[in-house]
């Protein structure tokens, strides 16, 4: 029976120390699986850097030639406000003749000034002067031309 004890207590014993082993060889694996990954994820974090230097160096290089290009820009704009700012002058007296010959305009046509006053700053205030006049002697050139033909008895004497 001493035998049969010392076999169950070798097997157990030899039991133990396999799965001793086993364990030991899974931790093992397990820890060099976590180095497998650690040192995977040092080199994807290594290359993720060296892609973050490329494009921050990509981007400064973006970054200076739209520096430059600003600058160009700005110089264009700085020599086309200059020609704007000329035309706006141009423009803004070219309005300003304008207005004021409107409102010159505006002052002489306004329609609620008298006649004389209107005439007056129309230069017209001769007109009625020479209506008169013109009036006038058409009634004396009617009347002649009536008197020549007998039409009329003329209001004066005279001889023949």
């Amino acid at each position: 029976m001493a035998t049969r004890k010392q076999c169950k207590k070798e097997k157990k014993g030899e039991e133990e120390e396999k799965e001793e082993k086993e364990e030991e060889e899974e931790e093992e694996q397990e820890e060099q699986e976590e180095q497998e990954e650690q040192e995977e994820q040092e080199q994807e974090q290594e290359e993720q850097e060296e892609q973050e230097q490329e494009e921050q160096e990509e981007q400064e290089k973006e970054q200076e030639q739209e520096q430059e290009q600003q600058e160009e820009e700005q110089e264009e704009q700085e020599e086309e406000g200059k020609q704007q700012q000329q035309q706006q002058q141009q423009q803004q007296q070219q309005q300003q003749q304008q207005q004021q010959q409107q409102q010159r305009r505006r002052q002489v046509d306004n329609p609620k000034m008298p006649l004389m006053t209107f005439l007056l700053k129309r230069r017209l205030h001769y007109l009625p002067i020479f209506a008169a006049i013109f009036i006038l002697s058409s009634f004396f050139l009617a009347y002649g031309i009536s008197v020549y033909h007998g039409h009329v008895e003329p209001d004066f004497p005279y001889r023949r």
